[in-house]
């Protein structure tokens, strides 16, 4: 989303640029971007960030905070440091991304219809003759017309 350095800081994960920007708000609630605000962002990241917002909106900050210090790419970056120590080493983007996945399939599996279509597309993979082959690409547009 953005190409600024990630760090492992003490508290989790940060982007130094973003902290800077945002520490003159201190503790106090940050504004909510509104729609216009947003209207340049391509449609494919805004409803990622609707779907981050979706997922991960109703934890507390502390929870948060606890959910990234169980991941592996801050662990990684930390290095076995102690909780208390400082560090501002860089959180590697591969691993970011690994997580960004594994974090993905985990959403897609917790949906309402996953089991139902898993099922579908079981059956589909074991039967000999597949009524209808997906192609590629069209595997987001088939599980979508499944839930519509």
């Amino acid at each position: 989303m953005f190409k600024e350095e990630i760090q492992a800081w003490r508290y989790g994960p940060v982007c130094p640029a973003a902290y800077k920007f945002y520490s003159d708000f201190e503790a106090k609630q940050l504004p909510i971007p509104r729609q216009e605000s947003l209207s340049g962002l391509p449609s494919e990241k805004k409803e990622l960030l609707e779907e981050i917002w979706q997922y991960f909106g109703n934890y507390h900050a502390y929870r948060l905070s606890d959910m990234t210090h169980a991941e592996f790419p801050w662990k990684k970056a930390r290095k076995g440091l102690p909780p208390e120590e400082s560090s501002t080493e860089p959180i590697l983007l591969d691993d970011m991304k690994a997580l960004g996945y594994q974090k993905l399939d985990l959403i897609e599996q917790e949906h309402p219809a996953y089991k139902a279509a898993m099922s579908e597309v079981l059956k589909e993979a074991l039967a000999t003759e597949s009524s209808h082959p997906i192609g590629k690409g069209e595997v987001h547009d088939w599980l979508n017309s499944l839930l519509d």
